[in-house]
């Protein structure tokens, strides 16, 4: 069965790993709707920035900048974080992406640099459940079912079990996840590693 919507995430936490009654809407008038509605938007978060997941990587080659904010000290340039789609975390900039050490700070929803006019690849917040790879729905069940683990069935050994089924599952999904395509050109640091000494 495809997963299609949230709801069906959070019931497959419930029903399939909580044996919870199911919902038909994210905070409906019960219980599990209660604690889907308080936890489904910030785990869905986290995971998306646990790992770069490949449905969930954009880029970003011209950042806007910004000119009202305080820049700074230290760098010279500031630009506006995405918000369409938003960006949760920056994976690289398009300087490090050519192979160069690039010195760079995300504050909140701003990136301060001294380069002029660069990009990022960066971690977009995918809210369309169609578009998530079925091991990240997997996992995203996972994480809500160790979330409403104690308050529904207030089981410590089931939810150990959960954890640890988790944990399994999470690394081969990333690995799996990572294999397609070829890695990230990794950073040279030697330069800078060597000035150190």
């Amino acid at each position: 069965m495809t997963i299609t919507s949230h709801v069906a995430i959070c019931n497959l936490a419930l029903l399939g790993h909580l044996g919870q009654d199911p919902i038909t809407a994210v905070g409906e008038n019960s219980r599990q709707g209660e604690l889907t509605q308080i936890f489904y938007d910030s785990t869905r978060d986290a995971l998306l920035r646990s790992h770069p997941w490949n449905f969930a990587v954009k880029r970003s080659p011209n950042l806007a900048a910004a000119g009202d904010v305080t820049i700074p000290f230290e760098y010279q340039y500031a630009y506006q974080l995405p918000t369409d789609p938003y960006c949760l975390k920056v994976i690289r900039t398009s300087i490090e992406a050519q192979g160069c050490v690039h010195d760079y700070r995300v504050e909140g929803r701003y990136i301060f640099t001294d380069t002029t006019g660069f990009g990022i690849e960066y971690i977009a917040r995918v809210t369309a459940v169609g578009e998530y790879d079925p091991l990240f729905v997997q996992l995203l069940s996972f994480d809500l079912a160790i979330l409403m683990c104690m308050p529904l069935a207030d089981n410590g050994s089931l939810k150990a079990d959960l954890i640890e089924q988790r944990n399994r599952l999470a690394s081969g999904a990333m690995t799996i996840d990572a294999q397609e395509g070829a890695p990230r050109d990794p950073i040279d640091n030697t330069a800078w590693l060597y000035s150190r000494f």
